[in-house]
């Protein structure tokens, strides 16, 4: 019940070691909803962490491996998007990056639902501030939006590992990602 993605797209290893533990955190947390009477109880931080790991995925690919690496150019985005990405003003919020990535179709054409759906994780990240108005985190934060979030954070991970590529000489610096459940995209 788990699955693996190339890594070989991240550009920094920090970046990609500090997926790897989280992806082991939440490898963890799902072993111990599967021994939990309250497993609904472990929804809530599963998701939280896989919009983290989203948004780092987007903040590697766009600040840098488009920004940052001018050696290492990435084939799959022309040169001319590259040159005003590289021009626009730096952010490390995950609606800009999320908005980065559509405008350049990073994860696909812009009316995939890929971009909804990293909107709606973003959104429910940031339930994380618990005096979010609203409906209550339990009705909010159940087995649906689990899956929708891993089927998001699954999908872009593997768009990314293959649009994006490094060159084998800057690959293997980052264990491969290795996801706590079954896949949902083949």
């Amino acid at each position: 019940m788990s699955f693996e993605v190339s890594s070989g797209w991240v550009g920094r290893f920090k970046i990609g070691d500090n997926i790897c533990h989280s992806i082991e955190i939440l490898t963890e947390l799902s072993r111990l909803a599967e021994l939990s009477n309250d497993a609904d109880l472990l929804v809530k931080p599963r998701v939280v962490l896989l919009a983290s790991i989203c948004e780092a995925m987007l903040f590697d690919l766009i600040e840098n491996r488009v920004r940052g690496h001018t050696r290492e150019a990435i084939s799959a985005i022309p040169e001319k998007l590259r040159t005003l990405m590289q021009s626009a003003k730096y952010s490390d919020e995950f609606k800009k990056l999320i908005n980065i990535a559509k405008a350049n179709n990073l994860l696909g054409n812009g009316n995939l639902p890929v971009y909804i759906n990293l909107h709606h994780l973003r959104g429910l990240r940031n339930r994380l501030h618990i005096q979010s108005v609203g409906n209550d985190d339990s009705d909010i934060f159940d087995n649906d939006a689990l899956v929708r979030s891993e089927r998001i954070t699954e999908e872009a991970a593997k768009c990314l590992a293959g649009k994006f590529p490094r060159t084998p000489d800057y690959q293997g610096y980052v264990r491969n990602f290795v996801f706590p459940w079954d896949e949902h995209i083949q």
